[in-house]
């Protein structure tokens, strides 16, 4: 096994730290969904730390406002870091994968699709339009979350420009030939 290279580890590191955080948060989403009737079912973690990461009510504190109100702004970031680690295995290379997240276009893209999504996702929350996502919790503003999602996509761009697709060990072949495809 080859040594640590810093940059490389440190930005899959990172994205996976993100990628966590939104599959952690993206489950209480949907149980606040799917418990929109019973408005405890976040109660277990009530008296934990892990309340603050949980989509629950505020408690009117700084980190449970925090929480309530302003937590979407790792939406994006989250969303994208997925995207992240998927382009690094997706193309069979580093290099070819940095290459495509690498563009423009591709990164706006994604963040855009994310931001859409989620912003249609408040937009029913305050308005029902369809009813099946759970009503926006004490503490929430409608206008502040477009603000957070906003932020959001800003530190999403930010973030994965800063991503490196070096290689995680070093002495790992970014050149690597891709594997074949098709069927054999």
């Amino acid at each position: 096994m080859g040594r640590l290279n810093p940059r490389g580890a440190a930005s899959v590191g990172v994205a996976l730290l993100f990628v966590l955080v939104g599959c952690w948060r993206f489950y209480w989403d949907v149980q606040g969904d799917l418990h929109r009737d019973d408005p405890a079912y976040w109660a277990a973690l009530a008296a934990s730390p892990l309340r603050y990461v949980t989509r629950c009510p505020s408690d009117g504190t700084f980190w449970g406002d925090l929480n309530t109100q302003w937590f979407k702004v790792l939406s994006v970031p989250c969303a994208m870091s997925l995207v992240y680690l998927w382009f690094r295995r997706r193309y069979g290379t580093l290099r070819e994968g940095g290459w495509r997240f690498g563009q423009t276009w591709v990164r706006a893209l994604w963040v855009g699709t994310f931001f859409v999504a989620f912003t249609l996702m408040e937009v029913e929350k305050e308005f029902r339009v369809l009813g099946n996502m759970a009503p926006m919790l004490a503490g929430e503003r409608f206008w502040l979350n477009h603000l957070a999602h906003v932020l959001s996509a800003f530190l999403a761009w930010h973030l994965v420009a800063r991503l490196s697709f070096e290689p995680v060990l070093a002495g790992e072949g970014a050149g690597r030939p891709a594997p074949p495809v098709g069927p054999r």
